[in-house]
């Protein structure tokens, strides 16, 4: 896994995921301690363990040894078909070198594109790491046509994952944060639009963040990603696009609501 600070003492990313005993931290999902990490504390000898305590594992889960087997070229969800990993268009075909730019989607076609996407976990917004590498990666990690375009990194074994966002503003990532708002400081139209106040715009008067009253966002801790359609107000001067959004969930037996910040509490079925 990786080099000497992860390789043989933690499990391997692309099969563990968010797992507590990776090589990486995961700091914007939870990262559950699975009763496969209880067992290998229980073989060392050195401590006693209680199963009963163990997180789910949802990463990988049901997908069989395929999903372990690095020598399978579509290990890491070149078919489409598993959500732990990303493509970047929104049918998931596997970009060429003219739509991938810094892991951003900049396809062409009729096909829409989604410039974000949610994490694995729902814990947060992203965008699917991709990127066009200086040569060429080593044939166990070429999972694309082109062998210079691959995920984010080695860790992952180039394999494509979502990646959220950490920063305040537009790109603000982790859905369960409550959003620290910075427009609500500018008190003149210039000071709203400059961009250390984050993705902010002036309008009657004030300045608002657009993630909250254009977009739709709700933050906290019981917010989760939804791929979206245009939550666009026409009051307010911003392309309308399709996007990934963060927004606060109640769920029932039946059914689920979630809460939309320029619409109230929307049911859904």
């Amino acid at each position: 896994q990786l080099g000497p600070g992860t390789a043989g003492s933690h499990w391997e990313k692309r099969i563990f995921g968010n797992e507590a005993m990776t090589g990486q931290v995961t700091s914007w999902a939870f990262m559950p301690v699975s009763d496969v990490t209880l067992a290998l504390f229980k073989d060392t000898g050195v401590y006693d363990v209680n199963y009963g305590v163990a997180d789910p594992l949802h990463w990988g889960k049901g997908k069989g040894c395929r999903f372990a087997d690095a020598s399978d070229p579509t290990s890491c969800g070149a078919d489409k078909s598993w959500p732990e990993f990303c493509w970047n268009d929104s049918e998931g075909a596997p970009p060429t070198p003219d739509t991938v730019n810094n892991g951003w989607c900049l396809s062409s076609g009729t096909t829409p594109c989604f410039s974000s996407k949610c994490s694995f976990t729902l814990d947060g917004i992203g965008i699917c790491d991709v990127n066009t590498y200086s040569s060429d990666l080593e044939q166990k990690f070429r999972h694309f046509g082109n062998p210079r375009i691959g995920g984010g990194g080695e860790i992952y074994d180039f394999c494509p994952i979502v990646s959220p966002y950490s920063n305040v503003g537009r790109s603000h990532g982790p859905c369960s944060d409550d959003l620290d708002n910075p427009c609500v400081t500018a008190a003149t139209e210039t000071e709203c639009t400059d961009v250390s106040n984050g993705y902010c715009i002036w309008s009657g008067g004030s300045c608002v963040n657009a993630l909250l009253v254009v977009y739709g966002n709700t933050y906290g801790s019981s917010a989760r990603c939804f791929p979206t359609t245009n939550l666009i107000q026409e009051a307010y001067p911003h392309t309308a696009r399709e996007e990934s959004r963060c927004f606060k969930v109640v769920c029932t037996s039946a059914a689920y609501t979630i809460e939309v910040s320029t619409a109230g509490v929307v049911s859904c079925p």
